[in-house]
């Protein structure tokens, strides 16, 4: 059985930027450095979550579930949505108590 991780929103937000952060260079204006991930975030909110969303759907291949996103507290099974032409994939998993 395939063990899956589930995370909260707040500790996927914390990966999804260090994504960003680890994936492209410092921004400097003058004296001033930002992080990449927070210009994305305050200059496009909107793409800035469009893309936190496709990241958490795109972690589920590693089996991490992120709490109120890809994963609700009542599930009994997680169903994998196939791409096109692929076989549907259903992991059974044992909730914590």
């Amino acid at each position: 059985m395939t063990k899956i991780q589930i995370i909260t929103e707040f500790d996927a937000l914390r990966l999804y930027d260090d994504m960003w952060d680890e994936t492209y260079n410092l921004v400097s204006l003058g004296n001033l450095t930002f992080q990449p991930s927070r210009i994305v975030k305050e200059l496009d909110p909107i793409a800035y979550r469009v893309g936190f969303h496709e990241w958490c759907e795109s972690v589920m291949e590693d089996d991490i579930l992120v709490d109120g996103i890809t994963y609700e507290e009542d599930q009994t099974e997680i169903v994998f949505t196939p791409e096109f032409g692929q076989d549907t994939n259903v992991v059974p998993f044992t909730k914590k108590d």
